[in-house]
């Protein structure tokens, strides 16, 4: 008898294990809070709530009741073969499923129209947006005439030349952009430039970035990736800016674009080593002079060397972190 209660003693513990329970003895409210935190930020679209709704029937319930789960949409079609309409099918599932959750969109590597489809479906949701990136059409682009006024971030890039000015979105709240300039820019982009905190544009020239940058007085933080160009350019002053991503595509030389460049409240600075014909380390050394900013950060890009790390070592003993990273 004390053989048969201490064993159902035993039983009784082992049921009561926290390492032995199931989730789903849990509230709901507090599995949806794991499930929230399983998944990244809403800015990041890497990891689908699909994945929490195929483990079980349970967890499937749960995972389709809560609206946060579902506010990362990535919408990308790829050749022939892509089904878009299916996939078109699943977005605006996706965004019924959100309810009236702020959105994250991308839209991306479009086929035969199926763009057009997508972005006339995202409109209907236009007020819930925050983060958004394009792939799309300038005609596309021009369909996006709704107020934004959840907007935070957007990043555009264009499948083929703007011929036109673009109009300017309604976004009082929009402080990040990003742009692709893969084809010629012919017509300035309306955005509101003066507002803008962090600024990215890569496959532009300093011509058709220097007349943006002029603009954007508040930039904290800007990634630029210039092609060849030899406009002479009027001076630009950032005077917020603090962190700086400069690279460059082909044999063209940063020396003239530093030139014309001041930065006085710099603290972290990324630049390609394209310098050719000149010295690197003068034609940095004077940007950083001119400028009055004190850097804490300094990444050199480009061929590594012995005597290249060593003369910039040598050139600036005073920045604390100064690294030589290959790309």
């Amino acid at each position: 008898m004390d053989l048969e209660t201490s064993s159902a003693g035993a039983l009784q513990v082992k049921e009561r294990d926290p390492s032995r329970l199931s989730i789903l003895t849990l509230p709901t409210e507090l599995v949806g809070e794991i499930f929230a935190h399983f998944l990244p930020s809403p800015s990041v679209l890497s990891l689908s709530p699909t994945l929490l709704s195929h483990v079980c029937h349970a967890w499937r319930e749960i995972t389709i009741a809560i609206p946060s789960l579902w506010r990362a949409i990535a919408f990308s079609v790829r050749g022939r073969s892509s089904p878009a309409e299916g996939r078109l099918h699943i977005m605006d599932l996706w965004l019924k499923r959100s309810r009236g959750c702020a959105l994250s969109l991308e839209i991306t590597g479009t086929y035969w129209g199926s763009a057009s489809a997508a972005v006339a479906l995202i409109v209907l949701h236009a007020a819930r947006w925050e983060y958004v990136m394009l792939h799309v059409s300038p005609a596309d682009f021009r369909r996006l005439v709704a107020p934004l006024p959840m907007l935070r971030r957007l990043g555009l890039s264009f499948d083929g030349p703007i011929d036109d000015p673009l109009p300017a979105p309604d976004a009082p709240l929009l402080r990040a952009v990003a742009l692709d300039f893969n084809y010629e820019t012919q017509s300035p982009i309306a955005l509101p430039w003066a507002y803008l905190t962090s600024l990215t544009i890569i496959n532009t020239t300093p011509e058709e970035c220097a007349p943006l940058l002029q603009q954007t007085l508040n930039l904290v933080h800007c990634e630029l990736g210039l092609v060849h160009n030899d406009t002479v350019l009027q001076d630009i002053t950032l005077p917020r800016l603090e962190s700086f991503i400069l690279t460059v595509g082909g044999y063209y030389s940063l020396t003239s674009f530093l030139a014309v460049l001041q930065v006085p409240s710099l603290r972290i600075l990324r630049i390609a080593d394209a310098f050719p014909g000149n010295s690197p380390v003068e034609s940095l050394r004077s940007f950083i002079a001119k400028s009055g900013c004190t850097l804490e950060e300094l990444a050199v890009t480009g061929t590594r060397s012995t005597e290249r790390d060593e003369a910039y070592r040598q050139a600036f003993p005073s920045i604390p972190r100064l690294s030589f990273p290959s790309e």
